[in-house]
């Protein structure tokens, strides 16, 4: 089945490709994207992702889709020849879905890796210790960025909405999938962009199942990273 997954990643990564390419676009474009317009980069984003109603569901697939291809790698279940072959085209169809949030999920994954992850000599440990400062270095560069960034500004008035849902129904939340329909009724001050979803997966589960819903989804994955530290299986590991 994660065989059939990492090809199907790749196959959609490869159509996300095409269409970029076929749109007349290049690798230049990529470098040239603080350039553009807001209406022009939102036109570039959305244009790739096909199948996908928004490019973001289309970053978390395929981030997953990348780890769980590595995993397999490791595991020996697919050859390194091929694996690096469907990773290399996997992380360029993420790179052109241009989700931000996407890219900085990808940069805490690789530093929970590095944390977690048993060192086995010093080579390793510096690498992994070289690689931590790049990417942190990186990381709060890309955040201080987001105060001049438009669509950043607009999420941190959606997260206040979600906020203000949550503390006001903290233990069940107003109900699944009610966030949306109840939306206008929590907001506070103005919205940069008016979009009645929170763009926050903590949030939306918080407002919609409460504190106890938001708890057993920690739980649920804080359990595995702990049994990922006790187990030597490389492909259980990647997809935690």
């Amino acid at each position: 089945m994660l065989k059939t997954w990492a090809i199907s990643a790749t196959i959609s990564s490869f159509i996300s490709i095409f269409t970029f390419f076929s749109n007349g676009n290049g690798l230049s474009s990529l470098f040239s994207l603080s350039d553009l317009s807001t209406q022009e980069f939102y036109s570039i984003k959305f244009s790739n992702s096909l199948f996908f109603e928004d490019p973001n569901n289309l970053a978390t697939y395929l981030l997953l889709s990348i780890f769980i291809t590595i995993g397999l790698c490791f595991k020996k279940i697919i050859a390194y020849k091929y694996g690096y072959l469907l990773v290399v085209v996997q992380v360029l169809g993420l790179i052109l879905t241009l989700s931000r949030s996407a890219y900085l999920a990808a940069i805490i994954a690789i530093l929970v890796y590095l944390f977690v992850n048993k060192l086995n000599s010093i080579g390793w440990f510096f690498l992994k210790i070289g690689l931590i400062s790049i990417i942190t270095f990186f990381s709060i560069t890309f955040i201080f960025s987001l105060n001049t960034d438009i669509s950043a500004i607009s999420r941190f008035g959606l997260w206040n909405v979600g906020i203000n849902m949550t503390l006001s129904n903290p233990i069940l939340g107003v109900g699944i999938g009610n966030s949306s329909i109840l939306f206008t009724q929590y907001v506070s001050s103005s919205l940069v962009i008016f979009n009645p979803h929170f763009h926050n997966l903590y949030l939306t589960i918080s407002s919609e199942i409460g504190f106890v819903g938001l708890i057993s989804f920690l739980l649920i994955f804080t359990k595995h990273l702990y049994s990922w530290i006790a187990s030597n299986d490389q492909l259980y590991k990647f997809m935690c």
